[in-house]
């Protein structure tokens, strides 16, 4: 009985003595060493595996890691394990002071870091979640509340503006600058300030794509510049080819570069630029967008951002549809910058970024406004925008002078005939057969096949200007249409004719099977 007692009690002494060693050169390891590291970390420094890189908070905001604050972390640990072995006693404090210079090793440094990577890994997509919030100097806002908050490590923001919030600040040389700009029309400065308060938060409020537009010395680009400035890194400056129809391979990435952006800004200075409507309507439209960093595989994100085009010069619309008129908002910027107030770009821009944390506060009253009422574009506003689309109607003057809606249907050639000979007789060179089945296309005239002949359905050339007694067209005496034989209203692009979104697919077709048959 005596002797199991004396074995058991060697046994549970052998038991210590092994988990003792074990304890001990478990601290004698990388792994050990990666532990340690992650205490010195503190939750201020991530590993974004996918874009394989450290990134660290620096108090306000999360940024690359470019001045290798790991590595400085890492160079501590050795001195970490020393102090260890000074507080140890035997064997272990032999071990640990041993462990602690080897630590100092590149190897040991490079494999301690690789092993805290999988305790701090970060996804990306969980940057910048918070669309509400606008991150300053001293804090950050809740645009909801519009009350600051402390900074947060675990808000991931990536992105921060200039200045410190502060609500009792104003911007007089700002409410000066606008009045100079928009003369003393209030609704096109509420307007303004809407547009500016909405864009501040980071989801797509409005879907329209602002043009400013004015021949110099109006104020349309020291606006967009002031507006990238309030808005700091959640703002980009895009190249104005982003906007404008070209071959430009880099198109692809300088949206790319756009990801996460809350303001767009873009100044055109080319004239008679065609804006690219296909692209302006995928980025307008809330859709996911698919695009790739350069040599980067493709990933799939939400638009966040409201865009803004300035330009000396009117740009081509190469549309009529409803899409097309919804989305484009088109500000005249007519008053010229009284002489004497005149100032060069940059002096102007940093003249007027000197009231930032005013014109915040001014900006916010818009976001008020805008939340509570919607963007409320001025109808005056509206008519300029209904102008300024009307001139870029191609076949608007056309269709108003010598067509008419009626019901029936007129072949394709005998309405491009008419449309080339009315082109000529005011000296303007007209669009190709395919371009014009698209006008036709943009203004709801559809496209039919009678058996070879090609049709446009629900429009005649009025009978000064044709056959009067079309056989396609009902006449005033048949009983079987009571309304046939009426001459509808002049046409007027975008009020009379409905534009629906083009139906590619027919519009393609009207290249003709014999293109020869219909030249002139």
């Amino acid at each position: 009985m005596g002797n199991r007692s004396l074995v058991t009690a060697d046994k549970s002494d052998s038991s210590r003595e092994l988990r003792a060693d074990f304890d001990r050169k478990s601290k004698l390891t990388d792994q050990a060493n990666s532990t340690r590291l992650l205490g010195l970390i503190q939750g201020n420094l991530i590993w974004v595996g996918p874009w394989g890189q450290w990134w660290m908070f620096d108090g306000t905001q999360w940024r690359p890691d470019r001045k290798l604050e790991i590595d400085r972390l890492a160079a501590k640990v050795p001195g970490i394990v020393l102090e260890e072995a000074s507080r140890a006693s035997g064997k272990e404090a032999d071990e640990l002071a041993r462990w602690g210079i080897s630590s100092r090793k590149r190897s040991n440094q490079k494999a301690m870091i690789e092993g805290v990577k999988h305790l701090v890994a970060f996804d990306p997509d969980e940057f910048d979640q918070h669309n509400h919030l606008l991150n300053t100097k001293n804090g950050t806002v809740d645009l909801h509340t519009q009350e600051l908050q402390p900074h947060n490590s675990s808000d991931y923001l990536t992105k921060r503006v200039d200045y410190d919030f502060n609500p009792n600040s104003s911007a007089p040389n700002w409410a000066k600058f606008l009045t100079d700009v928009h003369g003393f029309n209030s609704d096109r400065i509420a307007l303004w300030q809407r547009l500016f308060g909405a864009s501040l938060f980071g989801q797509r409020g409005f879907d329209r794509f602002v043009i400013c537009y004015g021949t110099g010395a109006n104020g349309k680009s020291i606006n967009l510049g002031i507006l990238g400035r309030l808005l700091g890194e959640y703002a980009k400056a895009a190249s104005p080819t982003v906007f404008t129809s070209g071959k430009d391979d880099s198109q692809a990435f300088n949206i790319h570069a756009l990801r996460s952006a809350r303001v767009v800004t873009a100044i055109e200075v080319n004239k008679g630029s065609k804006l690219n409507l296909g692209l302006i309507k995928q980025m307008t439209g809330g859709d996911p967008i698919r695009s790739a960093e350069k040599y980067q595989s493709s990933v799939e994100w939400l638009p966040t951002w409201h865009l803004f085009f300035a330009t000396n010069h009117k740009p081509q619309v190469d549309g009529q549809d409803n899409g097309t008129r919804r989305r484009l908002l088109y500000l005249h910027f007519k008053n010229k910058i009284p002489l004497e107030k005149q100032r060069g770009f940059d002096e102007y821009i940093e003249f007027l970024s000197k009231e930032l944390t005013g014109i915040l506060n001014w900006a916010l009253i818009g976001l008020s406004d805008y939340l509570k009422n919607g963007l409320q574009v001025p109808r005056s506003i509206e008519l300029e925008n209904e102008a300024f689309m009307d001139e870029q109607d191609v076949i608007g003057d056309w269709l108003s002078e010598r067509c008419e809606e009626h019901p029936g249907f007129t072949e394709f050639r005998e309405l491009y005939d008419d449309y080339v000979a009315f082109s000529d007789g005011l000296n303007q060179h007209p669009l190709g057969t395919r371009k014009f089945g698209y006008a036709l296309d943009e203004h709801d005239f559809r496209s039919e096949r009678k058996s070879t002949v090609r049709i446009r359905e629900g429009i005649r050339l009025k009978p000064a200007h044709g056959d009067s007694t079309n056989p396609n067209f009902p006449t005033e005496n048949d009983s079987t249409t009571p309304d046939s034989g009426k001459l509808l209203r002049t046409v007027t692009p975008g009020v009379n004719f409905p534009r629906n979104e083009v139906d590619k697919s027919l519009a393609s077709q009207e290249s003709f099977d014999n293109v020869e048959a219909f030249q002139r």
